[in-house]
């Protein structure tokens, strides 16, 4: 009887012993947050494309540099089914020389990305958030955005998309 209260105890001291007390299987509440607004974001921005029936290549750059990479996750995983996304640390990263000609790799388009705010001046989360986004088309044309994201219970939604400036450089013809 002993033995086997003793087993148990020593069973029960490796289990308890091995269990990640600190781990945390969902992202913090603010990367989580950030994650479901720029996942709007990206959703939003990658659909006002010329075809709709190809699965967009997206490439995503931070604003202010590299993005976290548990945001990175999350948002790649939520939108594995309607875009290609592929996240860079330079904005350069989206281009490619091409018979003399700069393009975005593989057709897609490049979002330059800028902060989602953070908790408001009380310290709780907003439940409005407005996002600078330059939209890259191509290297000759370029808009850039202001997406409003809203949540909606417990999903961000974007209810606007304003267009500031549209650069377009045109090429000089002999």
């Amino acid at each position: 009887m002993v033995r086997r209260f003793l087993a148990l105890l020593l069973g029960a001291v490796v289990v308890v012993g091995c269990s990640d007390t600190n781990a945390d299987p969902q992202p913090p509440s603010g990367t989580a947050r950030a994650a479901a607004v720029l996942t709007a974001v990206v959703t939003t921005v990658a659909e006002l494309r010329p075809d709709p029936e190809v699965l967009p290549v997206v490439y995503a750059v931070g604003s202010q540099g590299t993005m976290e990479i548990e945001i990175q996750a999350a948002v790649a995983g939520s939108l594995v089914d309607l875009v290609d996304l592929r996240f860079a640390d330079d904005p350069g990263e989206a281009f490619e020389e091409i018979d003399g000609e700069s393009r975005i790799r593989e057709g897609g388009i490049l979002l330059v990305i800028g902060t989602v705010s953070p908790a408001s001046d009380s310290g709780e989360d907003s439940d409005e958030v407005e996002v600078a986004v330059t939209r890259h088309l191509s290297a000759e044309f370029s808009e850039d955005l202001v997406v409003s994201v809203m949540r909606r219970d417990l999903e961000w939604v974007v209810t606007e998309v304003v267009i500031v400036d549209v650069v377009a450089v045109s090429s000089p013809t002999n």
